[in-house]
């Protein structure tokens, strides 16, 4: 659950902070990559769902089941984008299979990505107050990120990296 939309958590790496100062929105690279987003009151449904179920022990995943592009995040965000360069290990796409919390506990998303988004915007001035992260915060904040993945990158080969090998 690492896309949900609603007041009180994260936006697609700080989106919501940054349209409300600047209206601009945040895409790392090219913004094709997709993400699930669910919105918050969504994601309390399947906890209920979870709690109140005879299940125990089950692993279930939450989410829309249809992942958006950043890029449409930016277009119903409005506002200028703004690029950043792809994270190390950030993946092209994460997407949710909700099969089996369908089936076994009935539960699917009801808010739609863009009603999500809609949303959030109605409620953007409870975020006035959030940090703003820019391209040098961002950079400044991950640097050791970078130093320390980089590392491992170089001595644990990824799929990535063995498919740049084979070409």
């Amino acid at each position: 659950m690492r896309d949900a939309l609603g007041s009180g958590l994260r936006i697609a790496g700080g989106v919501a902070s940054a349209l409300q100062r600047l209206r601009s929105a945040l895409a790392h690279r090219d913004g094709e990559q997709t993400r699930d987003f669910t919105f918050v009151i969504d994601v309390a449904r399947a906890f209920v769902a979870a709690a109140e179920s005879n299940e125990r022990g089950e692993v279930f995943n939450v989410g829309s089941g249809e992942p958006a592009s950043v890029n449409r995040l930016v277009e119903l965000l409005g506002g200028p984008r703004v690029e950043l360069p792809k994270r190390p290990g950030e993946p092209e796409s994460t997407f949710a299979d909700v099969a089996r919390i369908e089936s076994r506990l009935g539960w699917s998303a009801e808010v739609s990505f863009e009603e999500g988004v809609r949303r959030v915007l109605e409620q953007i001035d409870y975020w006035t107050e959030a940090p703003l992260w820019t391209p040098e915060k961002i950079e400044d904040a991950t640097r050791d990120w970078f130093h320390y993945l980089d590392r491992s990158r170089d001595s644990q080969p990824s799929v990535e990296r063995a498919a740049e090998s084979t070409v």
